[in-house]
């Protein structure tokens, strides 16, 4: 079972998460749609958008991977009644509402 201390960890993880996924989609280039190229107003603020978007805060898809995973097998009961179960949950809850919109 999952207490509020761990519940407040994956909040905090979660919210630095989500401010490092906007950081990651975050680009400032210009696109020169005549000859098709990027362009940057200095090599250095390109260096450390590349660095901080493409490098580090790529580790954000991993850690929703990883949240979601424990998550998701928290009450899990090591049947496979239970798998399906939780799976046919998952699909209520997540799939129907995706499909609806």
């Amino acid at each position: 079972m999952i207490n509020k201390y761990l519940s407040d960890k994956f909040k905090i993880i979660s919210l630095i998460s989500i401010i490092m996924v906007v950081f990651h989609h975050a680009n400032t280039l210009e696109v020169n749609f005549k000859s098709g190229s990027l362009t940057e107003e200095n090599e250095l603020t390109f260096f450390i958008q590349k660095f901080f978007s493409h490098g580090i805060f790529i580790i954000t898809v991993p850690i929703f991977f990883i949240i979601s995973g424990y998550l998701f097998f928290l009450k899990f009961e090591g049947s496979i009644s239970g798998f399906t179960n939780q799976c046919r949950k998952r699909f209520r809850s997540l799939l129907v509402p995706y499909f609806l919109w």
